[in-house]
């Protein structure tokens, strides 16, 4: 393994930490709005 790419997979190392720690907040808020949708999406299949 080179420098080069050890840098790399550090950096791709470090980027998906950064992005999963942006994430955090959201995620309740995701999570809420898909059991919303799906909940819907099935009341609708019910009514037809």
């Amino acid at each position: 393994m080179t420098p080069e790419q050890r840098n790399a997979d550090l950096l791709g190392a470090i980027l998906v930490v950064l992005a999963v720690l942006w994430i955090i907040p959201y995620l309740p808020a995701i999570t809420d709005a898909t059991i919303k949708s799906l909940d819907q999406l099935q009341t609708e299949m019910k009514n037809k």
